[in-house]
């Protein structure tokens, strides 16, 4: 297995990507897995993308020491793509420090932890600030307020869901009321069941 660090780089606007691949392959096609680099992959399509192969290791520490040294060196270039530190993503990396989202209250805490201290580039701050500037301000035209009432009127239902106020029948009832039964005698259980263990 070889461990690469590659460059990415758009053709169409010279933005680049910095990443580790653990691959049999390392001229395979592999573009990268970066927030940025996949929407710009989706807009400009994958011919118009290049990746070059920088070094290839046989461990992969050495290979996220040079990715993370990398990226630290270029991360506040404005055509860096990378949002993070270098060295500290990819899925061998997360599953070797435990941080897969496994979703326990230890394995969310961890990946809170490894997430401290990294902060946006600046570029990117200044393009999301851009962004919302655009948005101020801006308001719905009255034939499309009219529209979306309209339309909204169709699909509402009263609070509490679309059967409120309506009585239901005795069946309907008793369903209701053996379905609850049933959910508690449940949940007693599996309530008798950890205090026994």
């Amino acid at each position: 297995m070889f461990h690469t660090v590659y460059k990415t780089t758009n053709l169409v606007n010279g933005k680049y990507y910095f990443g580790y691949h653990k691959t049999k392959n390392p001229h395979d096609k592999y573009l990268g897995s970066g927030k940025y680099l996949r929407n710009a992959i989706a807009k400009y399509g994958v011919a118009n993308f290049k990746k070059d192969v920088l070094f290839i290791y046989l461990d992969a520490t050495s290979a996220f020491g040079k990715e993370a040294e990398l990226v630290d060196a270029f991360r506040n270039d404005p055509l860096c793509m990378n949002l993070r530190q270098g060295g500290s993503g990819g899925f061998d990396w997360i599953n070797t420090h435990g941080l897969a989202t496994n979703q326990t209250v230890e394995g969310r805490e961890r990946i809170r932890q490894s997430k401290l201290g990294s902060k946006r580039p600046d570029h990117v701050k200044r393009a999301v600030a851009e962004a919302n500037k655009k948005r101020r301000g801006w308001h719905h035209s009255e034939v499309t307020k009219g529209r979306m009432s309209e339309s909204g009127r169709a699909v509402k239902t009263p609070r509490g869901g679309q059967n409120q106020g309506v009585p239901h029948s005795e069946e309907t009832k008793r369903r209701i009321s053996g379905a609850r039964r049933r959910h508690e005698r449940k949940r007693s259980s599996e309530s008798i069941d950890l205090q026994s263990s």
